[in-house]
């Protein structure tokens, strides 16, 4: 194969496998950003669970607050009923 279309060829490879390279770690990254959000979610989700646990104890928004980390106000607006 002449020098030329050798070098043609092995950009071509090159240019492939950079373009792989990308994909594999964009999904990587997507999956790996995706786990930490859903765990997150997963927090806050359990913390309110709790909260709304604490007020149908009937325990005060202060102590709800001061136990879960979220502001009163937000204690405050938490619906209590199912549904």
């Amino acid at each position: 194969m002449p020098s030329a279309e050798q070098d043609a060829y092995d950009q071509s490879k090159n240019d492939y496998w950079t373009y792989m390279s990308t994909i594999v770690m964009a999904k990587k990254t997507g999956h790996t950003e995706g786990l930490a959000e859903g765990r997150t979610e997963g927090r806050v989700e359990a913390t309110l669970e709790i909260a709304r646990k604490m007020k149908l104890l009937g325990i005060d928004a202060a102590t709800i607050a001061q136990t879960t980390g979220l502001p009163q106000d937000e204690i405050k607006r938490l619906r209590t009923e199912s549904g």
